[in-house]
């Protein structure tokens, strides 16, 4: 239960963002401006998830991972295993 509220938790406080904005923009304005508020809301969410999102690099071969460590730069090493 936990992985997968880890999994979907930007999603679950995404979603309670959007309908806070909702309920306050429809008390303050015509439903007009809320479905806009509501909206340029859903669009920086869209934009900082894509920004803050890890971007995954593969590494294929022994070359490429000799060309990595040659950067000089920190490397992330994640192992996987089925069993």
């Amino acid at each position: 239960m936990y992985s997968l509220l880890n999994q979907y938790s930007f999603v679950v406080i995404a979603g309670l963002m959007l309908f806070i904005c909702w309920v306050v923009a429809s008390r303050i304005m015509p439903w007009k401006g809320a479905v806009f508020t509501v909206f340029v809301v859903l669009i920086a969410l869209t934009f900082f998830q894509q920004f803050q999102s890890f971007r995954h690099t593969s590494v294929e071969t022994q070359k490429d991972w000799n060309e990595r460590i040659a950067l000089g730069k920190p490397i992330l090493l994640e192992l996987y295993s089925d069993y």
